[in-house]
């Protein structure tokens, strides 16, 4: 962290902090949802506040890095992640950071981290990522800067990184496992979704920018419950569609979630 400026500092400190002091279960008094939502490549939580209580600043979780399991001929990913911003319709700027669980078209699987500022495309992290790893990541805003944190709990490395951003979006703040887009011009289709199983998001916790710190389901914002219906798996060995889900589940103490990849149509591979 040498040539960090103090604000950087003061960001990854605060990263640190959401970091070191989940679970936040107690500050819950009771799990809620208030919008049921459906998504094609979304599966999780977001939090929102009115325009008047302000943005957000901060947001943190934690997770074990699932084992995928590959089919040769169906290549697919899955990311997990948490981020700040990219929910508010006609919004392109999102600010995330995260993991994958990949299969090669070869059955071949393969993990990694990475940070985005959408739209720019995503950056590989140097740090390695394996099955069963504890991963707990963050960001914070601070004006025009973004700070990221991610750090392997299993192996004690981490990665910190700044970078500048022109009117970041705040306006949310999501823990997310997703099946990334593939675009073409102004058209986007999810990629089909590696079955990862079921993975769980721990400590969930968001900063609004007043200060106030809270679990994904505090009263002091709307909480939003995301489901992937339908993520296209490509076809099953006997030519027909094959369709898969990917549902969240809140924990009663809204401090954690998990969501688990299903089929819906078609065979199980």
């Amino acid at each position: 962290m040498n040539g960090i400026t103090s604000r950087a500092r003061l960001a990854v400190a605060v990263i640190a902090w959401l970091l070191t002091t989940m679970p936040l279960g107690a500050a819950v008094a009771q799990a809620h949802v208030d919008v049921l939502s459906t998504s094609r490549s979304w599966a999780g939580y977001i939090v929102t506040r009115r325009p008047a209580d302000g943005a957000f600043k901060g947001v943190a979780g934690s997770w074990v890095q699932p084992d995928a399991s590959c089919i040769a001929g169906r290549p697919s990913s899955s990311l997990f992640w948490v981020g700040l911003g990219g929910y508010k319709r006609n919004s392109f700027k999102i600010e995330q950071i995260g993991t994958e669980a990949v299969c090669s078209g070869a059955g071949r699987a393969s993990y990694a981290a990475w940070y985005e500022l959408a739209p720019k495309p995503p950056v590989r992290i140097k740090l390695a990522i394996a099955p069963g790893d504890a991963v707990s990541a963050g960001v914070t805003v601070t004006g025009h800067e973004v700070f990221f944190h991610l750090r392997n709990r299993t192996s004690g490395h981490e990665f910190v990184k700044r970078q500048s951003l022109p009117s970041p979006d705040t306006s949310s703040a999501e823990w997310i496992t997703e099946a990334p887009l593939e675009c073409y011009g102004r058209t986007c289709i999810p990629e089909p979704l590696t079955d990862f199983g079921t993975i769980t998001f721990s400590g969930a916790t968001a900063v609004a920018a007043d200060g106030h710190v809270g679990g994904l389901a505090s009263p002091s914002w709307t909480t939003v419950e995301s489901k992937i219906v339908g993520s296209n798996e490509g076809v099953t060995p006997s030519g027909n569609p094959l369709s898969v889900d990917a549902t969240p589940a809140l924990s009663s103490s809204g401090a954690s979630f998990s969501v688990t990849w299903l089929v819906i149509s078609g065979p199980a591979p």
